[in-house]
């Protein structure tokens, strides 16, 4: 139930209540029936054209830079957590190919952080809603199947969000332990306060940009697509999940 209430705020939701609204309105209040259609076609136009989605996404994305671990101090040890992001069970295919390409992004940027340190140790994390094999430890082997040593991964089976992957590392390597975390550039910066309010001072690993802009990249006037749309119900879910823990960590 309560995966199903979280799943509710999205942004086509948001323009069926918008819809209805404007039905409703329709037989009622002509000037605010009219203030509603054009306000909403605006957002609309705004949400499946490229533009403003993009500028918006860079501006969160670049918040952390690509990590270079050569820069870092080598005779530190450093935990490197790769934050869970889904994953679909099936024993009889190779654990790579059972984590969703989110979960292999941030997993990929994890291991090459690992590799150009002297003492890494990665992190695995997230549960199991099923009560079956835990993402954490599919994302194990994963990385034991791109050469990683069983030695030097840890898991955490039990967190099914950010903050309890948060807490759950430290309860198991207290707040002394150096922590790198690997997740979405979109998503670093609120895993970073989630840290940071537990005594941490992280270093982040961002991983699988949404927006690429390189020497031929092209972010002017474009049609309207569904990949503009989806890119603009990330920033609504990104937002949002932010603006809640803030609340939240006002209230602690």
């Amino acid at each position: 139930m309560m995966e199903f209430i979280k799943s509710l705020p999205t942004l086509s939701n948001l323009f069926v209540i918008w819809v209805l609204l404007y039905l409703w309105l329709r037989f009622r209040t002509y000037k605010f029936q009219r203030l509603v259609l054009i306000t909403g076609s605006i957002c609309l136009l705004i949400c499946i054209t490229s533009y403003v989605p993009k500028l918006i996404v860079t501006t969160i994305e670049k918040h952390y830079s690509v990590l270079d671990p050569q820069a870092l101090d080598q005779n530190k040890t450093y935990f490197i957590h790769v934050l869970g992001a889904g994953y679909n069970l099936n024993p009889d295919l190779p654990a790579l190919t059972q984590l969703g390409s989110t979960s292999l992004s941030r997993l990929s940027e994890g291991i090459r952080v690992f590799r150009l340190l002297d003492k890494p140790v990665l992190v695995t994390s997230a549960y199991s809603k099923y009560g079956l094999e835990s993402q954490a430890s599919v994302t194990r082997k994963a990385a034991i199947e791109l050469g990683v040593s069983s030695q030097h991964i840890r898991m955490l089976e039990n967190p099914s969000t950010t903050l309890e992957e948060a807490q759950a590392f430290k309860s198991r390597f207290g707040t002394s332990a150096q922590v790198i975390i690997a997740t979405d550039a979109m998503h670093m910066s609120r895993a970073m306060d989630i840290y940071r309010d537990l005594g941490y001072e992280p270093i982040a690993a961002p991983t699988n940009f949404q927006v690429h802009f390189g020497p031929k990249a092209y972010n002017g006037l474009s049609m309207p697509s569904y990949q503009s749309f989806q890119l603009s119900n990330r920033i609504f879910r990104t937002v949002l999940k932010q603006g809640y823990y803030l609340a939240f960590r006002a209230r602690q």
